[in-house]
């Protein structure tokens, strides 16, 4: 789509944060736990690096559910909380939509910036709320609105009549729904640069899915590329094969 209605330019920040001596040595152990586990192979030990990679992402974000499937969290820092806090300032009333990771980033979110009357759209589960979130947002009442992007990728529209700043307070391991969650700001009707920022806690697993996502995107890039090449060439010999009847 973008090749026939160009979208608008998306700057990334990158926002780094970094753990104190104590929760660094706690993520440290976890994180040496989470390569053990890998390199292991068993079935069983798979599994728990499964979980163990998401205990260093929650760490990372600020708090851990210490036990699995159970929805009792601990907070662990505040270091994206302050950062989130800080890019609010600087967007100096700006609306501001935001994607949380775990059900603990949004509850830390919506605590936190209590005073300005944060929405979460993914619990906007009636129509009529969902109605009303998109008025606040629309008419300039709603600084803060955050969401799962599993939750909101698909079927939101709106967002970009009065809203270019973007914020991952937790990034996840899919292309799709990340270019979705954007899509959401970075689509037809935007009338400015859309501003990302990627809040990253330093020498993390965060970093990694960063990497990650990256380099999706740009073997997505190059693929789509090579096939419009492709298409554009087929259509060129096409073209010069043809016979002119008389």
């Amino acid at each position: 789509a973008a090749d026939y209605n160009p979208l608008p330019d998306m700057i990334i920040n990158e926002v780094e944060v970094e753990m104190d001596a104590d929760v660094r040595a706690q993520y440290e152990k976890l994180e040496k736990e989470y390569f053990f586990k890998l390199d292991n192979g068993t079935e069983v030990e798979v599994f728990n690096a499964a979980s163990l990679t998401n205990k260093c992402l929650q760490m990372a974000n600020g708090s851990v559910y210490p036990v699995p499937g159970m929805p009792l969290w601990e907070p662990i820092h505040d270091l994206k909380l302050d950062a989130l806090e800080e890019i609010i300032d600087e967007a100096q009333g700006q609306p501001i939509l935001c994607s949380y990771a775990y059900v603990s980033d949004a509850e830390r979110i919506m605590t936190r910036f209590h005073d300005l009357k944060p929405i979460n759209l993914t619990n906007c589960k009636s129509e009529k709320a969902l109605n009303d979130a998109m008025t606040r947002w629309k008419s300039g009442d709603c600084r803060l609105m955050i969401g799962h992007p599993a939750s909101m990728g698909h079927g939101i529209d709106g967002l970009q009549q009065n809203g270019h700043i973007l914020v991952w307070f937790g990034l996840n391991w899919s292309l799709d729904l990340v270019d979705q969650f954007n899509a959401r700001i970075r689509r037809q009707g935007q009338g400015a640069p859309v501003i990302c920022h990627r809040i990253l806690c330093k020498d993390t697993l965060d970093q990694a899915q960063a990497l990650a996502l990256d380099d999706k995107a740009t073997t997505q890039a190059s693929l789509r590329k090579a096939i419009k090449d492709y298409r554009i060439q087929k259509e060129k010999l096409a073209g010069s094969n043809q016979t002119i009847l008389y």
